[in-house]
């Protein structure tokens, strides 16, 4: 709801509602051609899943999280706002998990499901090659 492709594109229509038709792949070369609207729209998703990953790191504390999706085009941008709002909760003395985003070939989310699938039901808890 907060930090989606959609909730991104919801931030800016409500900076500029008269923009038109867009689509998250738009809003990232909109943010990449410095709209400052765009940019806006896409910290604040930033922001918000790195709040959601906080959660994810205080149940679970993972060492690494693989971020898949689109925003990961522009990882230089987005990135440090995530792993800011992850350090804002880590204990001191702790050490955030690595965040690592995941060059989204189409295949990334496939080889997750596969992992999962075969860990739940075969047992097997083995990385699957790149």
């Amino acid at each position: 709801m907060f930090a989606s492709n959609r909730a991104a594109l919801r931030y800016y229509f409500e900076a500029a509602p008269d923009s038109g038709e867009l689509s998250f792949p738009d809003l990232l070369r909109r943010a990449d051609q410095g709209d400052s609207r765009a940019l806006k729209a896409l910290t604040g998703m930033a922001h918000y899943l790195g709040r959601g990953m906080r959660m994810i790191v205080a149940g679970l504390a993972p060492e690494r999280i693989v971020v898949v999706g689109d925003l990961t085009r522009s990882w230089s941008h987005f990135g440090p706002v995530i792993e800011g709002e992850i350090r804002a909760q880590t204990l001191r003395g702790g050490r955030p998990p690595r965040l690592i985003p995941a060059r989204d070939d189409g295949m990334a989310r496939l080889r997750g499901t596969i992992a999962l699938v075969l860990q739940e039901d075969f047992g097997i808890n083995r990385e699957i090659p790149a």
